[in-house]
């Protein structure tokens, strides 16, 4: 809902009651999403008017070009939040000028410049694309200080170019920085599992579990890795825990579709996981095959990794 106290400092703005916008929308569910950047929290323009009003206030200032920094970023978050992709870039450029060694800066452009690049086509120019803009601004953060999510988010958008091996090395680096965290071995036993490593996959996807008990996409991943694999009574015990963890509507139809394919009915499936998404064919793409068929640098890791991992479960 948008407060009608900034109706005097906001020009050409129109009032609505949060009820009366849902109630709209809700009779249109096909035009939801395309009127959802309208929908902006009064404490979100509340941001955006203090980000103005300070950088206003230190403007000419170079003793707090480190605190324009911090509002361009900000304002380049709230810009990102409705959607404006080109808006916020922009934004995180003004907060790089301001202070270079701020790496937030670097990553959330290269965020923008991914998320912009999943919803364009612009990033089929795997050479001076949005994804290759992104790869460069996480690998510049990463050089100014070394942080988890700037491995995942770097691995993934390698994933998404279809660089797997780089995709492997980033989450590879992210489980030695943090060995606690289940994502990353969850993005290695999805990438171990298409690839046709399927008992590499189970151990990466067996380590997500450990971390995370309680995740029911993990459980759904290592379920197919079995039933690839041929194990199918490890497959249908997965499936089961599942229907216990979770009501999402998509990911408990997968699980009754395996455990009882008879009396399971074919719906639609309309709240997919954006990772297990089909990929929209990319016929300029060059997919390059793996420069490490055999195996040989994940069986290196897990001869490193599992013996210390061990210890840790044991704690």
């Amino acid at each position: 809902m948008i407060a009608p106290r900034f109706k005097s400092l906001i020009p050409h703005i129109q009032v609505w009651g949060g009820d009366e916008v849902h109630r709209f929308l809700d009779k249109y569910p096909n035009i939801r999403k395309t009127y959802n950047h309208l929908l902006i929290s009064s404490d979100v323009i509340e941001e955006v008017l203090h980000s103005i009003k300070s950088e206003t206030t230190i403007a000419g200032n170079n003793k707090n070009r480190a605190e324009r920094a911090i509002i361009y970023i900000k304002r380049g978050k709230v810009r990102q939040e409705v959607e404006d992709y080109d808006g916020a870039i922009a934004e995180y450029t003004l907060a790089i000028a301001q202070d270079p060694n701020l790496t937030e800066a670097y990553s959330c452009r290269a965020n923008a410049y991914y998320v912009r690049g999943k919803e364009s086509d612009y990033y089929y120019s795997t050479d001076d694309g949005d994804y290759a803009h992104a790869i460069a601004d996480y690998t510049h953060a990463l050089q100014l200080k070394i942080a988890l999510e700037i491995y995942l988010n770097r691995g993934a958008v390698y994933e998404a170019l279809e660089e797997y091996d780089l995709a492997i090395n980033d989450y590879l680096a992210a489980i030695k920085f943090a060995p606690t965290i289940s994502y990353s071995y969850f993005r290695l036993g999805s990438i171990y599992s298409a690839a046709g490593y399927f008992d590499a996959s189970i151990i990466m996807l067996s380590c997500a579990v450990q971390f995370d008990p309680k995740d029911a996409w993990t459980y759904n991943k290592r379920a197919k890795t079995y039933m690839a694999m041929g194990k199918q009574d490890e497959a249908l015990a997965d499936y089961k825990k599942v229907l216990e963890l979770t009501d999402d509507p998509d990911l408990r139809q997968i699980a009754r579709a395996a455990i009882d394919p008879v009396s399971s009915t074919t719906k639609p499936m309309t709240n997919r996981r954006r990772n297990d998404r089909p990929r929209i064919p990319r016929s300029r793409t060059i997919k390059r095959k793996s420069k490490d068929p055999t195996g040989t640098k994940i069986k290196r890791f897990l001869a490193w990794f599992l013996p210390g991992l061990a210890g840790r479960w044991k704690q």
